[in-house]
């Protein structure tokens, strides 16, 4: 069996070693990563581990983009040759810090002709917490109408959402798939360095996110009077939490991406979803595939962007350096990516 170059995660440390090349199973395709992307949890699995990661040494990385190399029995979509961007799965067949990933073929958007391979390799893992956080069917989801479907398009005009931490790859998406289903306001916390970038991308007014929290209620009033029925916080601090709770309308929803800390009362009957963000869980894998197709054509005619990158050089080699900016806040609304074949 062949070999090829993998980032191998152990006992808190990373090194670079040879890891077998598998070939794809029915359903499946190999992929060449031609690019992979950074995310917060990758320094959190290094430094406190993390549940869905199984066995050890590991191979982590939740995204990536290349080019088909391999295609499994079974597999009508893509041909060998096909540029696809993907979210992987905690396996280490499947995740990216390697040259190459085994995927389910229903789960790869193929990448437009728009968008460079690195610019795809930052997709997935912003984008797909919010798409099924508001698309979604329940009990993953809102089920909000998608506005890649018939009538979904503006449906929820006048109707204000708040996000919190904008300038994030979450937050990005999120102001867009909100501006496209019509939302507003639409309200962002930022640092005020970033307000174009958020306007530019459908945010109508940014609260600068160094404002004590304290104030985070009446900045809002002063924006909109109108009850907020839909909030996502992306910075999921314990604090941003609870104050994205507090000024919710009183059935309103509440979209979190780390477990919930909120301090509820007994008769409230706001609701809050901590989202899990992967289409490769059975339930929501159909929605996962739906979306994967209408997102490239999304973002071929533009309707989505996708958000600034930096390259990390060295390949492989650079991914710690890179996780140690993201642990210590040094990156700010651009998403940062490695090439595997640069190690």
């Amino acid at each position: 069996m062949t070999t090829q170059i993998a980032l191998w995660l152990d006992n808190g440390k990373f090194t670079i070693g040879p890891k077998d090349i598998e070939h794809p199973g029915p359903g499946e395709v190999l992929i060449r990563n031609v690019a992979a992307g950074l995310n917060p949890i990758d320094w959190k699995i290094r430094d406190h581990g993390f549940f869905m990661v199984k066995e050890y040494p590991a191979v982590i990385g939740e995204e990536g983009a290349g080019v088909v190399e391999e295609i499994g029995v079974g597999v009508t979509n893509l041909i060998k040759g096909d540029k696809v961007f993907y979210q992987s799965f905690m396996t280490n067949r499947c995740t990216t810090f390697q040259q190459f990933s085994i995927i389910p073929a229903d789960l790869a958007g193929k990448v437009p002709d728009v968008i460079t391979l690195e610019q795809a390799a930052s997709i997935s893992i912003g984008i797909a917490p919010a798409a099924l956080a508001f698309y979604g069917q329940r009990p993953q989801g809102f089920e909000y109408l998608p506005p890649w479907e018939d009538g979904g398009k503006d449906k929820y005009s006048r109707q204000p959402i708040i996000i919190m931490g904008g300038a994030s790859s979450l937050g990005q998406y999120a102001i867009q798939l909100a501006r496209l289903s019509g939302f507003s306001p639409i309200i962002a916390t930022a640092s005020p360095h970033n307000t174009d970038l958020l306007t530019s991308l459908g945010a109508t007014h940014i609260i600068d996110r160094k404002l004590p929290i304290a104030t985070f209620q009446e900045e809002v009033r002063k924006i909109t009077s109108t009850p907020v029925e839909l909030a996502f916080d992306t910075v999921s601090y314990p604090e941003t939490q609870q104050a994205l709770y507090d000024v919710l309308a009183p059935e309103g929803k509440m979209v979190v991406s780390t477990p919930p800390v909120v301090a509820t009362k007994a008769d409230d009957k706001k609701t809050i979803l901590f989202v899990n963000g992967t289409f490769f869980l059975p339930e929501n894998k159909k929605f996962g595939s739906r979306f994967m197709s209408a997102l490239t054509r999304m973002i071929a005619e533009g309707e989505i962007k996708t958000p600034a990158i930096e390259v990390i050089p060295n390949g492989l080699n650079g991914v710690a350096l890179g996780l140690e900016r993201l642990k210590n806040n040094a990156v700010s609304g651009k998403k940062l990516v490695v090439r595997p074949w640069e190690t």
